[in-house]
């Protein structure tokens, strides 16, 4: 019994230093993109096109719609949406390849603002430091 108390401590250590590399990794790949153009930066940029539409000239339905099917919980929480990223994480051990993601609308704009398309978890740690960020 002391042999497996101390492999799933050693287990759960292994976890830990990796989760905490590649949150370290995507906290570097966030300061380089935001180094590279700040968000405000960003942000003039997006206002300046003359086809920005601001917060308040779209319709509430719409906004409505947005929030039901892409982030329900929008509301409550602050970039990232621990419930999500678990419920993903669990589906996709299940199905055993990536099914699902667990992103919320803030990380998806940061990944569109910011990052590419690639399927990483250091890219999916720098989302969220820029989600954070952007809220």
């Amino acid at each position: 019994m002391k042999h497996i108390k101390r492999l799933l401590v050693l287990i759960f250590l292994c976890i830990v230093c990796v989760a905490g590399y590649f949150t370290y990794r995507g906290y570097q790949r966030y300061e380089a993109a935001v180094d590279e153009i700040s968000i405000e930066e960003k942000i003039g940029e997006i206002k300046s096109n003359p086809s920005y539409t601001t917060y308040d000239e779209l319709p509430k339905t719409y906004l409505e719609a947005v929030v039901a099917v892409e982030d329900k919980r929008f509301y409550k929480h602050w970039g990232v949406d621990i419930i999500s990223v678990g419920r993903a994480i669990k589906n996709n051990i299940q199905a055993g390849k990536l099914v699902e993601g667990g992103s919320t609308i803030t990380q998806q704009l940061a990944k569109n603002l910011y990052f590419n398309q690639e399927q990483s978890i250091e890219r999916k740690a720098a989302k969220a430091f820029m989600a954070f960020s952007l809220e």
